[in-house]
C-alpha cells in the first residue's frame, strides 16, 4: 500500500501541485491558461492510488 508521500510524489511527477491535508485527503491543483489569464482548479481527493490514477486519467 502506497503512503501519502508516495502518492504526492506520483502526482507531482505529472506536473501538478499537491499537498497532504493530513486527514486522509490530498489537495490537488491544476493550473491552466486561457485568453492570457491563469486559472486554478482545486480538488480534494482521497489519499489513495486509485483516486490519484483516476484524477490523472489513467
Amino acid at each position: 500500500m502506497a503512503t501519502a508521500a508516495q502518492i504526492l510524489a506520483f502526482i507531482k511527477a505529472h506536473g501538478f501541485v499537491c499537498s497532504d491535508n493530513n486527514d486522509g485527503t490530498l489537495r490537488v491543483v491544476d493550473v491552466y491558461y486561457k485568453d492570457g489569464n491563469a486559472y486554478e482548479e482545486i480538488e480534494h481527493i482521497p489519499a489513495t492510488v486509485k483516486a490519484a490514477r483516476d484524477w490523472l486519467g489513467y
